[in-house]
């Protein structure tokens, strides 16, 4: 396995379920680290770095929130065969046996998604114009639930690559499509067409700085990452705005107006309006 680089949060309490400020703390925690790397190592460090988040499930249902939180950044995986509120916690002895059976379980989940990191790699990266993996979640609409659940269900399922290539496939079929010119391109949400570029073709998308005031952490990591994987940051969307639609649109922190006269609207996988 290559090197780990963990980042982790304080204990949660065994009788606590993962709350929203919890789950913010975690988030802090990853945005700041991958900022550290980014700034350590360079522009390129997150090329060759996934992003995994695992967990452990509550019968509370709470660990939802996280799904919530890092749905469209990490892949996203339980770790299987503890029940953490029940388990007895009462001498060091029983609290050390357990924290190394949830290592080696930790590490064993891990081991599992390098498959699957390899398969949304290909989608993301090779198929980026095409693939349904970085549609904007959004501004393409509640087809979006559609593919996060793609992706949670193959991780949750363990599914080999070919099994996770025919089940995006699947989703993509379901989708809207409508042809322009040679190709066809996905519809969201109000008959949006979402104009992917070519490799050739021009890619002018802006991912904000690490260090924006004007945008939210998740802006700026959702500019980078999908699924645990790194894409094109130039990645972007052309989207045709008809005479008599909106110049209104939900962006990646907020609302955008775009000026009356536009024809067009340049959207990235993370919403990011111009």
């Amino acid at each position: 396995m290559e090197h780990i680089d963990v980042v982790a949060c304080r204990p949660l309490c065994q009788t606590e379920g993962y709350s929203a400020a919890y789950t913010e703390l975690v988030y802090k925690k990853f945005f700041e680290n991958l900022k550290r790397r980014s700034g350590l190592k360079g522009a390129d460090a997150l090329r060759c770095a996934n992003v995994v988040l695992i967990y452990l499930e509550r019968s509370d249902g709470s660990s939802d929130k996280l799904m919530e939180k890092f749905g469209t950044e990490a892949l996203v995986l339980p770790i299987g065969g503890v029940n953490i509120e029940t388990v007895e916690l009462h001498t060091s002895n029983q609290r050390n046996n357990v924290l190394n059976d949830l290592v080696e379980r930790g590490k064993r989940t891990i081991e599992r998604s390098q498959k699957l990191l390899s398969a949304i790699a290909e989608e993301v990266t090779n198929r980026d114009n095409r693939t349904c993996l970085l549609l904007p979640p959004k501004n393409f609409g509640k087809g979006m639930g559609r593919v996060r659940q793609c992706v949670n269900g193959a991780a949750l399922d363990g599914v080999e690559i070919e099994e996770f290539n025919k089940r995006v496939k699947a989703v993509e079929n379901t989708l809207p499509k409508q042809k322009k010119g040679n190709r066809r391109y996905f519809v969201g949400a109000k008959g949006l067409f979402f104009e992917s570029p070519t490799k050739a073709g021009p890619r002018h998308g802006q991912v904000p700085d690490w260090g924006s005031k004007c945008h939210d952490a998740s802006c700026i990591v959702r500019g980078k990452i999908r699924f645990g994987i790194s894409y094109d940051q130039n990645f972007h969307y052309d989207c045709d705005l008809p005479k008599g639609r909106g110049r209104s649109f939900p962006s990646c922190h907020g609302v955008k107006k775009l000026e009356r006269g536009r024809g067009h609207a340049n959207i990235a996988p993370n919403d990011n309006v111009r």
